[in-house]
């Protein structure tokens, strides 16, 4: 593949255009003209916590920032320099080493897809003594949250939001729902009318719903038909999907912060388990680790939350699951979730499920090992565990290639119990027979130790508040996952 041709030179922010109800942003990526728009419900921008002074720099001010933490959308195309044009005035000197410590990690799947693991961030070009000069600071306050106070929980009608949701709900905690519709993933009105099956069974006091729009996606699958870059890449000897989504995480995460402002709610509180810290492998040669989804490991929530604390007063992002794996999870949402979790979605190539990704075949696994594997094929709409195109991705997540699936999956134990917990339910499939090949050798395995290991509560794995945690925890309680035999 052509990389040097495909990397971006310059990326230049253009135009910042705050309206009643939305952001739009103008980027010139090497000519092409890409324009991002955040839209919000009614006329939230006017709202006068937004705009304290009357002034509107404070509302400029979290536009700019807001942009230009958009660059992290970029890690496909490894931009050399990123300008702050006009805009850098409006633009929190923080900015910048936050964006030099989180892209290296972030991107890191996008630098090894490349095989540019030398690349750490774009030059940042802004004139020193312009920088900042008419931001305001903090942009937005909040008051000290207190217990009971007001959450918002991130609904994206997927599992791990659910349990969100439910945990939420059973510790009495008050809670608005907010939700994105992102493009990326298809039609936004069919999206909605998709996460409503769950939303509206959910209890809460509102829910939000954002529209984010991109042209920058299109524009790069085109750029990489162009420099012949495959669909699927064989980078430093793995084959792997050529990923080009990059910053929503971060991006759509800032954008929740105005709805907290006028809506009172101090935490965003997103469902980033703890399978999320592990990289998906760690490069031999340089022993750096290469994440999918670094942004949603403690530390990357870490580093958000130390930046939101530069920008904002009372201002966080938590994981409301980051002391649990994916097995308390299932375990936890069919105890709790009753039929509920058949209606979720949690694929990124199409709603509800496309049945050809490692997220699809991931969660029908562990739907299948704690739910009922019938209702799980009737909602998917085919026994994934049948299904020869996907015999490739049942190998990568059982752990037969050395390392995890570019996905948000969990570790190869995991997986490896899900197989077993389906076999000893009487489910045959391609899975099982891999399992059986590669694991059991004709003896029935122990899962003791992966239980402890993956079902226990990691009660000091986590930045919550205590009174949060405490609310939480008594939820979850301390069910034991038991181990089947054959």
């Amino acid at each position: 593949m052509d990389f040097n041709k495909f990397q971006v030179s310059d990326v230049t922010l253009t135009k910042v255009n705050v309206q009643s109800s939305s952001f739009s942003f103008v980027y010139d990526i090497d000519g092409f003209e890409n324009t991002v728009t955040i839209e919000y419900a009614h006329d939230l921008l006017r709202h006068d916590r937004l705009n304290p002074e009357g002034s509107g720099d404070a509302l400029m001010t979290f536009a700019c920032n807001l942009a230009a933490v958009g660059i992290t959308r970029l890690g496909a195309a490894l931009p050399k320099r990123f300008h702050f044009g006009n805009f850098e005035a409006f633009i929190a000197p923080e900015v910048i080493p936050f964006l030099k410590q989180v892209i290296p990690r972030k991107w890191s799947e996008h630098r090894f897809q490349v095989e540019q693991l030398n690349y750490q961030h774009p030059e940042f070009v802004y004139d020193e003594q312009v920088l900042g000069s008419r931001a305001v600071s903090p942009i937005f306050s909040l008051p000290e949250h207190s217990e009971k106070q007001k959450v918002f929980v991130a609904s994206g009608s997927g599992k791990d939001s659910l349990l969100c949701s439910l945990l939420i709900k059973n510790a009495g905690i008050p809670h608005d729902l907010v939700t994105y519709l992102f493009d990326l993933y298809g039609d936004l009105e069919e999206q909605e009318q998709i996460f409503s099956r769950i939303n509206n069974e959910l209890a809460h006091e509102n829910c939000h719903v954002l529209r984010y729009l991109d042209d920058f996606y299109p524009w790069l699958e085109q750029r990489m038909v162009d420099c012949s870059i495959p669909k699927r890449v064989n980078a430093y000897d793995v084959e792997k999907p050529f990923r080009t989504e990059a910053g929503e995480v971060f991006f759509m995460s800032m954008a929740l912060v105005p709805l907290q402002i006028v809506f009172d709610a101090p935490i965003q509180l997103f469902g980033n388990e703890k399978s999320a810290d592990a990289p998906n492998l760690v490069f031999s040669s340089t022993q750096e680790p290469i994440a999918h989804q670094w942004a949603k490991s403690i530390h990357g929530e870490t580093a958000l939350s130390e930046f939101y604390r530069t920008l904002f007063d009372g201002i966080d992002r938590i994981s409301l699951t980051k002391a649990l794996h994916d097995v308390r999870i299932f375990e936890t949402l069919f105890r709790i979730g009753a039929d509920l979790p058949y209606q979720t979605n949690s694929c990124n190539i199409q709603k509800p499920w496309c049945c050809r990704c490692e997220k699809c075949t991931y969660v029908f696994a562990g739907f299948s090992a704690f739910g009922e594997h019938e209702k799980v094929v009737e909602a998917f709409g085919q026994d994934l565990f049948q299904e020869p195109e996907v015999t490739r991705i049942w190998e990568e997540l059982l752990g037969l290639h050395g390392y995890i699936p570019w996905e948000c999956v969990g570790q190869p134990d995991e997986v490896q119990l899900y197989i077993y917990m389906a076999i000893c339910k009487g489910i045959n499939g391609i899975p099982m027979e891999l399992f059986k090949q590669h694991f059991s050798n004709g003896a029935t395995p122990s899962f003791e130790n992966v239980v402890e290991k993956y079902g226990r509560i990691y009660d000091d794995h986590h930045r919550m508040p205590e009174w949060l945690w405490s609310s939480i925890r008594k939820v979850v309680g301390d069910e034991p996952i038991e181990v089947p035999s054959l």
